[in-house]
């Protein structure tokens, strides 16, 4: 997606024979691409490929997770995480899927920010991790989604509304009364402005 012109610039087909399969996540390493599907795990290198050549993505040799439904996929600290059926965080690591994280069903999200990772899992709050994967903090409090800005942590709170915390104020919650009684579902930065996506059909 050009996000300068608002438009899509390029379609990737990742199946084999361009063969069009459903993507349902995106990550990438210093030297690789990943696309998850339904059947498999599809790479492309990074550099010096013509990443519109179908024959430049190959299906890897990881295993999706048994029985899954995933819906997401993250490179992180070496590993390779995903959401299995809304609620569990499972990583990859020499060469295996564990189970990492269990949250409330549907309310499970990943945030990669700097050398940290958010996971939230609703009312099970958010866990911040360091590099290494040991926790850094917790946060008690119901949580849909969750970001990292600077000092600031930014929270998804459903119905209470948008929360901000630091240090200095503590647990600030905004709700704009412009903005329709609905959950708030998801967070994203883009520079200095943060885009909240809630319940209905606004953003």
């Amino acid at each position: 997606v050009d996000l300068t012109r608002k438009e899509i610039k390029d379609t990737y087909i990742v199946g084999e024979n361009a063969q069009k399969v459903p993507v349902y996540g995106f990550t990438a390493d210093e030297e690789h691409y990943y696309a998850l599907s339904d059947q498999a795990i599809y790479v492309a290198p990074k550099n010096g490929a013509n990443l519109l050549d179908f024959n430049v993505w190959h299906a890897t040799t990881i295993e999706l997770p048994a029985m899954s439904n995933c819906q997401t996929l993250h490179y992180v600290g070496e590993s390779l995480l995903t959401i299995d059926e809304g609620k569990e965080v499972m990583r990859y690591q020499n060469a295996k899927w564990t189970s990492f994280y269990q949250g409330d069903t549907g309310k499970v999200s990943i945030h990669p920010s700097g050398t940290y990772t958010l996971i939230t899992g609703g009312s099970k709050g958010v866990d911040v991790y360091k590099s290494d994967w040991t926790l850094d903090r917790h946060y008690n409090l119901y949580a849909e989604d969750a970001l990292l800005q600077g000092n600031e942590v930014w929270f998804a709170v459903g119905s209470q509304g948008l929360g901000q915390y630091n240090q200095v104020t503590g647990l600030r919650l905004h709700k704009p009364s412009s903005i329709p009684n609905l959950p708030l579902k998801e967070l994203s930065f883009s520079g200095d402005s943060l885009y909240v996506a809630h319940g209905g059909y606004w953003l």
